[in-house]
Order: structure tokens, then C-alpha cells, then sequence
């Protein structure tokens, strides 16, 4: 039995489209085969659209690495402690940049801020992606367990904020499309993808030897050089097709059949 982690912003969902044919098709067979399918995402389970857990996914990786889930129950979290909580606002006040507020019952940003995502996202990719539970709020309901936060501003450096942050948080570059000097993730130091894969694996008793990831971003490059079979979109970054075992094709181009047909060919040798 394979397990098959999917990223879905890149990966499986086009920016502003609908999950291509091909990767329906390739995803019913990869379960009608036996093998296990799996959200690795840095969105958090209420952010997930309808479209994607109709294809078949319950479980899996999301938030980045703060939470996991399988056998339809959370078996790992990690959110943020009140100190990181109020290390994280006090910096993105002092220094004029806009929150996105990832927590476990929707995401959660002032007016202003929606609105100015709104405009980065049109103007850089000409499309608003679409996500769950997004809410337009000045504060966050009391008892809210937070999974990342997100700036949003415009020329901006994301090393200068990487750099301020380094001690308690890592800092990634956004999978939406839209510029770092933009929109970028703070999230918890020593949280990815990867970790809450291995953690997924250990729950079934089993190690990465029969892993395939499949990611297009920057916040994919851990789980991509950590899985057995790590695969880069043709669309994903430079980088990350350095670190993959194998790029496939295109989101658009049947790049997810595609993948999955090399992994198993590996894998079943």
C-alpha cells in the first residue's frame, strides 16, 4: 500500500479553476487500487472547499504541519502559545503589516486587510482563490486556536521578516500566486508538511518508504525531499524541481495522473 500526500493550492486546484479530469480520474484509481490518498496542505481543514474533500480525502496533513488527521480524527496539533501569539501581532502592528489569522474555525482578518488581498490577488493573478471560512472580522472569537498567521502588505521584504522572526517562527513564501513583497506564512519554528507526515506514518505503524508527495511551492520543499517519491509540479518553483525526485507535468497537463503513474512504477518494483 502506498500513501499519496497531495498539496492542493498549485497541485490539485488551478488558481481560480476547477480540479482537472485527469487528476479525478488518476485519484479514484489510486484508491480503487488500495493505496491511501492524503491532504498535505498549508490550509486548515475548515479552509478546505467542498470540491476537494468530495474527491475522496478526509484525512491528512494541514496548516502547514500544525495539524494531523487520519482515521477521520486528529491525532496531532500544534498551535500557537499566547507569548507567540502576542510576539506575532506585536511585530505585524509595529511594522504595518496586514494579518491574516489562520485558526481552527475559519480565517480571520480585518476589512481593510480582505479588501487589500483581494486587489494583490487580481492584480497579480487575475483570479481570488477560493477558501473556506474566510471572515471578515477586527477580532478573533475568544478561545480561537491559532495555526499561522499570514502578512499582507504591499513592498515588503520577506528575508527582513524572516530574519526578525527566526527565533520562534519560520517564514515561507505564499502558495498563491502573489509576490513575497506581498504575502508570505509565519508559521511555528520546527513545524512542516514533513513532520506531520512522519507523524501520520507512526500513527499507521509504518515509516516514509512508501510515501509519494506531490507539492508546487515553497512550503512543499521539506515533505518533497523527505517522502520516498517526492514530486514537483511542472508549474512548481525552481526550486522545488531541485529537490524533487521527479517533476511531472503541468497542474493543467495531466501532471497529477502523470506523477502518480511514475511513483507507482517506482514504488512497485
Amino acid at each position: 500500500m502506498i500513501s499519496f500526500f497531495f498539496d492542493i493550492d498549485g497541485t490539485l486546484l488551478p488558481f481560480g479553476k476547477s480540479v482537472p479530469e485527469s487528476a479525478v480520474k488518476a485519484l479514484q484509481k489510486v484508491k480503487a487500487d488500495g493505496h491511501r490518498i492524503f491532504l498535505a496542505t498549508g490550509r486548515s481543514p475548515v479552509e478546505v472547499i467542498p470540491e476537494i474533500y468530495e474527491l475522496g480525502f478526509r484525512d491528512g496533513v494541514f496548516s502547514a504541519g500544525g495539524i494531523a488527521i487520519a482515521d477521520g480524527r486528529e491525532i496531532y496539533n500544534r498551535f500557537m502559545t499566547e507569548e507567540e501569539k502576542k510576539e506575532v501581532f506585536s511585530y505585524c502592528k509595529e511594522n504595518n503589516l496586514g494579518m491574516m489569522v489562520q485558526t481552527d474555525r475559519g480565517t480571520y482578518m480585518a476589512p481593510a486587510v480582505f479588501s487589500l488581498w483581494k486587489s494583490l490577488m487580481l492584480e497579480y493573478t487575475g483570479e481570488i482563490a477560493a477558501v473556506s471560512s474566510m471572515v471578515e472580522a477586527e477580532t478573533i472569537p475568544s478561545g480561537a486556536r491559532i495555526c499561522k498567521v499570514l502578512y499582507v502588505a504591499r513592498d515588503v521584504s520577506i528575508d527582513r521578516i524572516r530574519n526578525d522572526l527566526a527565533a520562534s517562527f519560520a517564514v515561507v513564501s505564499n502558495t498563491l500566486g502573489v509576490p513575497d513583497s506581498t504575502m508570505g506564512e509565519i508559521v511555528i519554528k520546527g513545524i512542516s508538511k514533513a513532520t506531520g507526515i512522519e507523524r501520520i506514518m507512526r500513527y499507521y505503524g509504518e515509516d516514509l518508504s512508501n510515501t509519494v508527495v506531490f507539492g508546487d511551492g515553497a512550503n512543499d520543499e521539506e515533505m518533497v525531499s523527505a517522502a520516498a517519491v517526492g514530486i514537483a509540479m511542472g508549474n512548481a518553483t525552481e526550486g522545488l524541481k531541485r529537490k524533487a525526485r521527479f517533476v511531472t507535468s503541468d497542474i493543467e497537463d495531466d501532471g497529477i495522473a502523470r506523477g502518480i503513474e511514475y511513483a507507482i512504477s517506482i514504488l512497485s518494483r
